[in-house]
């Protein structure tokens, strides 16, 4: 056993046992080189055109355009000179007729004028002589001057011409408690009013408006239900003008001819179509503020209507005022104080 053991150390090369080789750099150099350069061919950054981030798509860069050399630009032709004959001149046109109407209602809007009279035309004279047939002459239109009320914009607010005069108009839409006193001062100082009621107050005090029409005073169309007209059809104000209008026929026995648009809200339709129904507007020249200043006293009303009168105005107040009928007699005494005697709308469009 020890002599195999003895062999086989034998048989060992001599390296095994012999001091380690001194080794090269140079050779460690070169690995490391090689090693560094994969490393660096890996790494390095190709060239390709560079990744959007995730999400973000990628936009081509335009490519530059080739200047193209500019062309000198083509010298314009020359203008040919052609010569014409002269166009003959245009015909004139014709005039147009005149658009105003002469039946009271204003014409086209902003139109303030008064209306012309309508005309009459004169019956052909025959002259009748034994020994010619009898010769008839052309018709002649011949225009008579008619006395108008001043009329702004197709309707009835003020007659500067009735001089010494005033009309005191009242409006009835809803309540009737103050009218009693209303027409107990209007019957002490012996005048009359107009009082244009709606045909609701009507349906709802029919007694009031038999007492207005029984005191002498006279009765005005105020519309049905007090809407506003120029938001309504011609049907609908046809409508509200003749329910009203046959309800105060049945109680009072007055078929009103004047008419009062609810908030004053009218324009040239409305008034057209309310001469259509055989009423005439009627506005006001002067309003109270009864029923447009809350808390108004009888005092405020009365100073208001006697400072701003003038001869010939309407002058608006409402039938549901209390501070109205309190401020009657003061407006009453001073207007008789200034030598002004009130008169219905339809007298004072007379006068």
């Amino acid at each position: 056993m020890a002599t195999r053991r003895k062999a086989a150390t034998k048989k060992r090369p001599e390296r095994w046992n012999a001091p380690p080789a001194r080794r090269n750099p140079m050779g460690l150099l070169l690995v490391l080189a090689g090693i560094s350069g994969l490393v660096y061919y890996a790494c390095a950054p190709k060239a390709t055109a560079p990744r959007a981030p995730s999400g973000a798509p990628i936009v081509a860069r335009p490519a530059r355009p080739e200047r193209v050399a500019e062309e000198p630009a083509a010298r314009p032709p020359e203008p040919k000179v052609i010569v014409t004959e002269k166009p003959p001149k245009p015909a004139e046109p014709a005039p147009e007729p005149d658009a105003r109407p002469t039946n009271g209602v204003e014409g086209p809007a902003g139109s303030a004028d008064v209306p012309e009279p309508r005309r009459e035309i004169v019956e052909p004279s025959v002259k009748l002589t034994p020994d010619a047939p009898p010769a008839i002459e052309p018709p002649k239109t011949e225009r008579r001057a008619i006395r108008m009320p001043r009329v702004t914009k197709g309707e009835f607010e003020r007659n500067p011409g009735a001089a010494g005069e005033v009309a005191l108009s009242f409006d009835g839409c809803y309540d009737d408690k103050p009218l009693p006193k209303i027409l107990t001062t209007l019957d002490h100082h012996g005048y009359k009013a107009t009082f244009f009621v709606a045909g609701r107050f009507a349906q709802r005090y029919p007694h009031s408006v038999k007492r207005i029409a029984d005191d002498g005073m006279e009765l005005g169309n105020h519309s049905w239900s007090h809407p506003k007209f120029t938001e309504l059809t011609d049907a609908q104000i046809d409508s509200q003008l003749t329910r009203t209008n046959d309800l105060i026929r049945e109680i009072s026995g007055q078929t009103p001819t004047l008419f009062r648009p609810p908030f004053g809200d009218r324009d040239n339709r409305v008034r057209n179509e309310v001469a259509a129904d055989g009423f005439h507007t009627v506005c006001w020249a002067l309003d109270s503020w009864d029923s447009v200043k809350k808390g108004i006293t009888s005092d405020e009303i009365s100073k208001r209507v006697l400072g701003r009168v003038q001869p010939g105005d309407v002058v608006l107040l409402h039938v549901g005022s209390q501070a109205t009928a309190d401020a009657l007699p003061a407006i009453l005494e001073g207007l008789d104080a200034r030598g002004l005697r009130v008169v219905p709308v339809s007298e004072l469009m007379k006068g």
